[in-house]
């Protein structure tokens, strides 16, 4: 009987033992769970601000391109004026050579 309750009592202390190991083995996957969460929730924030920036990048383009395209329309307008003011200096150069001539 003694040895009986010898062996029960090794068993016992190896299940103790055991159980101690897997308990901590527990408390390491679920902190390790614990850190894999926090990463993929940064990750996600990060996923977040990368489609934020995205995004304004491609209102920043769109923006660019209405630009270039009022300064093609100034270009034209600048263009038609320079023309208007050549045109205009050389009626004022024929009047003046005429009133010359007067």
């Amino acid at each position: 009987l003694s040895e009986k309750n010898q062996s029960l009592e090794d068993h016992v202390a190896h299940f103790t033992e055991e159980n101690e190991y897997l308990k901590e083995t527990v408390e390491e996957v679920e902190n390790d769970a614990a850190e894999a969460q926090q990463a993929v929730s940064a990750l996600e924030d990060l996923m977040e601000e990368y489609d934020e920036l995205q995004d304004d990048a491609q209102e920043m383009r769109e923006k660019a391109a209405a630009q270039e395209g009022e300064v093609q329309k100034l270009r034209t307008e600048r263009e038609e004026w320079q023309a208007v003011a050549e045109k205009t200096e050389g009626e004022v150069k024929e009047a003046r050579e005429m009133l010359a001539h007067a």
